[in-house]
């Protein structure tokens, strides 16, 4: 009997969740240009910056996949994507004592992965004629993984060599927002979309290479509400089973503290009471082309 009642109200949630209709699938590959920046920081006690490394790649050719699966009042995604560089990108290092700069230098980035991946929901909230209000959610995780060459510049207004450094990035950002669409035309869609991060979590692990003095160090820090998302788009659906859309995005916002871990002489990683920062934007214009049989 109580058996009965469980498997009589779980039909009750899911029909009244996702309706009487069968999910559609669709299957999306896509292909872009998307440029990105990450930021690795460190900071002096009073918040101004003792060190900072812009590793930025400005043109990118991203490539990937995207799978929906949609309900009546609900949709669920996955994406993967790798980016390709087009041109060479470039790591700047700059140092301050006490807020007073002195050192800068300049090192091409010789080796680079990044990769993209998330899963999301979206709930209809209102739907009137030809518009449409639905709610999201988002889990997004990047991968960034950077290999410099050598460096120039100046310290102290005179020329110098820098060695190469290494730089790995986890980041895990949580997105919820609204997402409205409109049927400008028949078969023609126009969407946007604003979501804010409630919480996210970036790892970073630092080689600084050298002859005499290599150092590694480790770096954790964590974010509420400091980056946003929004994006643009419009789609064609010129068939029954084809659509053909387009897509804007930006993700950006405010630098995240934590905590700063440098390698011991034992290779072990202690907290020696410094505090580190990370931050990382994304920009991209893409190219869908979808599928649902």
């Amino acid at each position: 009997m109580k058996k009965q009642i469980v498997l009589s109200v779980l039909i009750f949630l899911c029909a009244a969740c996702f309706g009487e209709q069968a999910p559609l699938f669709y299957f999306c590959p896509y292909t872009g240009y998307a440029s990105c920046k990450t930021d690795e920081i460190l900071f002096e006690e009073d918040g101004s910056y003792r060190s900072l490394l812009e590793w930025e790649e400005k043109h990118l050719l991203t490539t990937g996949l995207l799978f929906i699966t949609k309900f009546e009042k609900f949709s669920f995604d996955i994406f993967f994507d790798y980016s390709f560089p087009l041109a060479q990108g470039q790591m700047c290092d700059r140092d301050w004592d006490y807020s007073e700069f002195y050192s800068i230098t300049t090192h091409p980035i010789k080796k680079q992965q990044l990769i993209n991946s998330g899963l999301g929901i979206e709930w209809l909230i209102t739907q009137k004629d030809i518009f449409t209000l639905s709610g999201c959610a988002q889990i997004l995780y990047n991968f960034s993984n950077f290999n410099s060459d050598n460096g120039k510049g100046t310290r102290f207004n005179k020329p110098v060599s820098a060695y190469p450094i290494d730089y790995k990035k986890h980041s895990l950002f949580t997105f919820t927002g609204l997402k409205p669409r409109l049927e400008a035309f028949s078969h023609f869609f126009v969407d946007a979309g604003f979501l804010l991060s409630p919480f996210c979590l970036q790892y970073g692990y630092d080689y600084h290479h050298g002859i005499k003095h290599p150092r590694a160090s480790k770096d954790l820090e964590t974010g509420f509400f400091s980056k946003f998302k929004a994006n643009a788009g419009c789609c064609y659906e010129f068939s029954e089973h084809f659509s053909l859309g387009l897509e804007f995005d930006i993700l950006f916002g405010f630098a995240d503290k934590g905590t700063l871990y440098e390698q011991m002489s034992d290779n072990t990683f202690s907290d020696l009471g410094e505090t580190s920062g990370a931050n990382h934007k994304w920009k991209s214009v893409t190219l869908y082309l979808s599928y649902h049989p």
